[in-house]
This record gives structure tokens, C-alpha cells and sequence, in this order.
């Protein structure tokens, strides 16, 4: 809670955070989903209900087979689509749009993409495909992500291109 910027010292904030922030909700309903997952027999079936219930309140699909680390930022979210199989690190933000996952669907050749620590993914991006995002990158807003993009580099374009260093 204290990487989206919240202060924990206050009753007040503490319901704020619970009943009204979507961030929150995103985040805690996509934890909940792993953690039945965990659940022999009923697991699957309570996972899928609240996965629906997640995706009605947030408009966000996070796959429970994916992993994101803690401190992830999720500051509009709003049409965010994680596929299975993605690890996104801490201290990552995603904007609202974005899209992570396999470029195949299914199959032996599915390939996820990972993204490092503090890197910042804006509105409408695509990232696809067994690909590494470097820590500290930046993907611009509506790029389509198909190759690796390395530390500390700003890539934007569909598809994305590199186009400088972060300062």
C-alpha cells in the first residue's frame, strides 16, 4: 500500500484504501485469486468467482499463473490484461490499457514476457511475446513491445524502437 503512495498511520486512510481505491482492489483481489488457487478441490471454482467479481469491479483480468512481486504500481487501473505466465518485478507501474502476455495463445512455444524492477509501462501498451523488459525502462504510451528493451532505455512506436537513455 505504501508504493501507491499511501500514508497506513491513519484510520481514515486505511478505510479510504479499502472501500473506494481501485488500485487496492486490483491488486488484492489478484492476491486473493493465487492464494485459492493454492486450494485442492474447491480452489479452481472459488478462484474463478472471485476472478470474475475482480474483473467487474476493476475491469482488470490479472492471471492468478502470473506473478507480481509486491510494491507493484497501479495508479489507473482500468482495462489492465496480465496473461499466465508474466513476471512483473517491484516498483513496476502500469498504466491503464496495458496489455502483458503471450504473443502465440496457446502452446509448447509460449514464451512471457518478465519485466524488471522500476520499470514504468504507460497507457494502451502491448508487450508480448518471451521478452525482458530492462529495470528502470520506460514504454511509451500505445507501443507495441515484440523484442527485448534494455535497462535504464525509453522505447516507444508500434513496433517499439529505442529511443534514448533515461537521464
Amino acid at each position: 500500500m505504501l508504493a501507491n503512495g499511501w500514508d497506513n498511520g491513519k484510520y481514515g486512510t486505511a478505510l479510504r484504501i479499502i472501500f473506494l481505491e481501485l488500485s487496492f482492489h486490483t491488486l488484492f483481489l489478484y492476491r486473493v485469486q493465487v492464494r485459492l488457487n493454492r486450494i485442492p478441490t474447491v480452489g479452481a471454482t472459488l478462484r474463478r468467482i472471485v476472478g470474475w467479481v475482480a474483473g467487474v469491479i476493476t475491469s482488470c483480468e490479472i492471471s492468478p499463473l502470473s506473478e507480481l512481486e509486491g510494491g507493484v504500481i497501479v495508479p489507473h487501473p482500468k482495462g489492465i490484461i496480465i496473461g499466465k505466465g508474466c513476471i512483473i518485478r517491484s516498483g513496476v507501474t502500469i498504466y491503464q490499457h496495458v496489455t502483458i502476455g503471450t504473443k502465440s495463445g496457446h502452446g509448447a512455444n509460449e514464451a512471457f514476457p518478465i519485466i524488471e524492477k522500476g520499470a514504468k509501462i504507460y497507457s494502451g501498451a502491448v508487450i508480448v511475446g518471451g521478452i525482458r523488459i530492462g529495470q528502470n525502462a520506460v514504454i511509451g504510451a500505445n507501443s507495441v513491445v515484440l523484442k527485448d528493451i534494455p535497462a535504464e532505455k525509453t522505447a516507444v512506436g508500434a513496433p517499439a524502437r529505442i529511443i534514448n537513455k533515461i537521464q
